[in-house]
Formats: structure tokens, C-alpha cells, sequence
């Protein structure tokens, strides 16, 4: 899990609450465009990784994950600091993970991708797993789903795709901060590579 640094939020959202004070994030919904452009800032601000595994992600493969669930919530539904955008949009029958799988979980102990450390509380191996290193990291990993089978297969490609490559400079490339989209499973990635830097 990689730390998310929140911007300020889009505009037109701002002024969409400011004119329908009763409504609610479902009404907001409804507002194509303005929902659209929530996604696409919630997105770039994420580098367009999912807040939880890090896996690509893009309008049609996300949606807006509240952390502190909209029903347990209601006052924090509207509040750009609760926002998030999580991976898959529709997600197939069977194994879920990261946002859906945790659907309106909630505990204190949670880790968000607010916190600066969040990191710290996973290992990751290059058989595409993640490791918990305390209570908290159990936690999350199994409310997120963080090892499901097709996150485990998609972490392995990247792996397997940057040890071909035996590239320091395409390693460098998948962690520069400064391009637009990060590179999938960033965390990982800087995790295991990081002595080839």
C-alpha cells in the first residue's frame, strides 16, 4: 500500500455540495460528468493505482471506494478525505478484493493509504504475496483480499517482467515519481528492486 497524499478536491464538487446541502453521495452519482471528474482526480492523484493493491487502474476499471463506508458514515460520504478510487468497477462472481471485498468494513485499525506509513506494515515476496509484519498488516491484507489468486498471478507478471529485463534503468522508470501513471504494484516493486537502484 502505497501512501496517498490527498490534493484539494475538483471544483465542481465542491460547488455541487455547496448547492445540494441534503443530498447524498447516491445523488451524487447520478451526475455523470461530475462523478466522472471526481474519478479522474481521485485517479491522478493515486498515479491511477488502486489505494489498497496498487494495480492499474482506469475509468472503466475503478470505482470511488469510500474508506470509512457510506452507510456506517453518512456524514463523511461527501468528504473528499474519505475518497478513494479502488480497482474494479463491476467485479466478477467469486474471489473479491481491495475496495468491494472490504465492502462497509470498518475498524480503527484499518490501515488507510492516509497514513505515511502505511508501507510498514507489509513484506512482499517475489512469489506475488504479501506478508504481514503486525496485527494491523493481518488485518488489512484480509480485509482487502491483498493475496487473492488474481492479484498474486498479476504481481508475479510485473516481477517476472522487470527480472528479464535485468534493467536498473527500466527498475528507475517504474518508481519515478514524476511520471503521470506509476508504476503498477509500486510498493512491491521498490520493495523487492531496490538493491538494484
Amino acid at each position: 500500500m502505497k501512501h496517498i497524499k490527498k490534493g484539494n478536491e475538483p471544483t465542481s464538487f465542491t460547488l455541487w455540495k455547496k448547492d445540494n446541502p441534503d443530498k447524498t453521495f447516491d445523488d451524487f452519482k447520478k451526475e455523470s460528468t461530475l462523478n466522472r471528474n471526481l474519478k479522474d482526480a481521485l485517479m491522478s492523484e493515486q498515479g491511477y493505482l488502486c489505494c489498497y493493491c496498487e494495480c492499474r487502474i482506469s475509468r472503466n476499471y475503478s470505482h470511488i471506494e469510500h474508506f470509512k463506508p457510506k452507510d456506517k458514515f453518512p456524514k463523511l460520504s461527501l468528504e473528499y478525505s474519505n475518497l478513494f478510487a479502488s480497482c474494479i468497477k463491476n467485479p466478477p462472481k467469486g474471489e473479491k478484493n481491495c475496495g468491494h471485498k472490504k465492502d462497509n468494513y470498518y475498524s480503527d485499525t484499518l490501515i488507510s493509504p492516509l497514513e505515511k506509513d502505511c508501507h510498514t506494515h507489509f513484506t512482499y515476496n517475489f512469489d506475488g504475496t504479501v506478508e504481514a509484519d503486525d496485527e494491523r498488516g493481518e488485518e488489512s491484507i484480509r480485509e482487502y483480499n491483498l493475496n487473492s489468486e488474481l492479484l498474486k498471478k498479476r504481481r508475479i507478471e510485473v516481477i517476472e517482467e522487470l527480472l528479464k529485463s535485468n534493467s536498473r534503468n527500466k527498475i528507475k522508470d517504474h518508481l519515478d515519481e514524476n511520471h503521470l501513471q506509476l508504476g503498477e504494484f509500486y510498493t512491491m516493486i521498490e520493495y523487492l528492486f531496490n538493491n538494484m537502484l
